[in-house]
């Protein structure tokens, strides 16, 4: 009975710091998604006021979000549709498929399309954002506490 504490004491640990990382790893869900949401106002902006080229906003734009997954610099090297790619699992899937859509019809048109293109997306995006935002509390807790719940009823169960 007492060489089973140690094991028990190493499951919970294992199972507090596995619902740790998914929590966490949802909460990047949303920076992410956020952080693309800021790229595509971005464009927006850059497109409607400054009538600004692609190339231009893509070495301009920054991102503390995306820099680290390598988003912008797949973006200055090979443009949006490459860069996007790299979202693909990482932000929510309709939301991937969004910004696919957006950035293979980014450059395809005058000025009042491309605005057109970003507002639709943005209200898209903005409304999976908001979807995330209000799971994401009651996720972090499950990940959390789930794991540790289900490691305590197997200790109680060796013991």
């Amino acid at each position: 009975m007492m060489t089973a504490v140690p094991g028990a004491l190493l499951l919970c640990a294992a199972a507090f710091l596995w619902g740790r990382e998914r929590g966490r790893l949802e909460e990047e869900k949303l920076s992410l998604l956020l952080g693309f949401i800021s790229f595509v106002e971005y464009t927006k902006e850059q497109i409607t006021v400054f009538k600004t080229p692609l190339d231009r906003i893509f070495s301009d734009y920054c991102s503390k979000e995306l820099e680290g997954m390598g988003f912008i610099k797949v973006l200055r090297e090979k443009g949006a549709t490459d860069a996007v790619k790299l979202l693909q699992g990482k932000i929510p899937e309709e939301a991937f498929l969004e910004g696919v859509q957006f950035c293979s019809l980014l450059g395809g048109g005058y000025t009042e399309g491309q605005k057109k293109l970003c507002e639709v997306t943005l209200a898209r995006l903005e409304k999976t954002a908001d979807e995330l935002r209000a799971l994401i509390p009651g996720r972090v807790r499950m990940y959390r506490l789930l794991p540790v719940l289900i490691a305590a009823s197997v200790i109680i169960l060796l013991i």
